[in-house]
């Protein structure tokens, strides 16, 4: 995620400054190839024009110390534009979580089809479940993909929520009215709308008569990260037409450029809620301006590696191996285990993308979790 900006940026910034002191004359050559960066990660055009323009009135005021380095001045700039453009500087998910105060509370998740809607259904109730303790039903309103409520259904099993019962033939409409009923005895319902795979007139009108009859608390808009910049028009046409409360990226984590991304907050004026970052149930985040801001910079993201790790590995497990690396003592077992923390956590190139100034490295190494640790594993 983020590796062609963060590489790209890293690259100029240390090409074109060095340890130079900060003037006009150095600004605004680098400018232009911030602008070609931007681009270059398919970041919209006009946040491209609103990055640099800050970028130049952040640079070249006489509110500038002169004595400062060049480079650094930059990154404080970039950083700050970044975390504005992404949410803002007060946006923290935690406090600006999802509206379920009654119940059931209902969530809509809308979008393309194929932009992963029904798994982002299916790691939504997981998450609600898991973390804040909400008793969920997922009912799937898609009649037209084949086996689109065949997949929801098995999915929900594995995230260990509830799915409403399949009957073949029904409407979308008598589908969410009788998930409503269902719901009564739940917390939250999420629907699974259908999908197309271009925005059409026909889609719009069964959304807006589903939003009707469920009356949800957030409709919220599943964008793929590798479509780039289609994902933005998809997301102004839906919520100018059914009115969006938030957005979930998907496959970020296979988004090299991440302009999506940069770009989603800017144009639509909805925060990005989520993020999916895996295959797996659990690769699921919540979406902090600022900490992504750091990874788009290649200064890494500790406080969500540490979060993460205290999710995936027992406290009492890591303490114990700690303490026997600390005594001299570690055999094959001991290295057969901590591999296996490794890969709970996703491998050692999920571990590195939150590491400060690791990205060209990471690149550099290419596949090590699909090949040298599956032949250390193996030995």
């Amino acid at each position: 995620m983020f590796d062609l900006i963060s590489s790209s940026f890293n690259h100029l910034l240390n090409k074109a400054f060095g340890n130079k002191k900060v003037s006009e004359k150095n600004i605004l050559e680098v400018i232009p190839e911030i602008r070609k960066s931007l681009i270059d990660a398919d970041v919209a055009l006009d946040v491209v024009e609103h990055i640099v323009s800050r970028i130049a009135y952040d640079c070249l005021g006489d509110n500038v110390l002169k004595s400062l380095n060049a480079k650094d001045i930059i990154i404080k700039s970039v950083y700050d534009i970044l975390v504005d453009v992404l949410g803002g500087v007060n946006y923290d998910p935690l406090k600006s979580d999802l509206h379920l105060n009654k119940a059931p509370s209902v969530i809509m998740l809308v979008g393309l089809q194929g932009s992963g809607k029904t798994t982002s259904v299916a790691k939504l109730g997981y998450y609600l479940n898991k973390k804040k303790n909400k008793k969920i039903l997922v009912a799937s309103l898609d009649v037209y993909r084949p086996a689109a409520k065949d997949q929801l259904e098995k999915m929900s099993i594995k995230a260990g929520v509830h799915s409403l019962e399949i009957i073949d033939g029904e409407s979308p409409e008598d589908t969410a009215k009788r998930a409503m009923k269902k719901a009564l005895s739940y917390d939250v319902l999420i629907l699974d709308t259908a999908g197309r795979l271009h925005v059409d007139q026909n889609l719009l009108d069964e959304l807006k008569l589903i939003k009707k009859i469920t009356s949800p608390s957030e409709i919220l808009f599943v964008s793929d990260s590798m479509i780039g910049q289609e994902a933005i028009v998809v997301a102004k046409i839906f919520n100018e037409n059914i009115g969006i409360t938030g957005v979930i990226v998907t496959r970020a984590d296979g988004d090299s450029r991440g302009g999506s991304i940069i770009s989603m907050k800017y144009v639509t004026n909805c925060p990005i809620r989520f993020v999916g970052v895996g295959e797996k149930i659990e690769d699921f985040e919540y979406f902090y301006p600022d900490r992504y801001a750091n990874r788009i910079l290649g200064m890494g993201d500790i406080i969500s590696a540490v979060e993460k790790a205290k999710e995936k590995i027992e406290e009492e497990e890591a303490s114990e191996m700690i303490g026997r690396i600390q005594k001299g003592i570690f055999d094959f077992n001991d290295m057969l285990k901590y591999y296996g923390m490794i890969n709970k956590f996703g491998g050692i190139g999920s571990i590195m993308q939150y590491m400060p100034m690791m990205g060209d490295i990471k690149n550099k190494l290419g596949n090590v979790d699909g090949s040298v640790i599956k032949n250390i594993l193996l030995l």
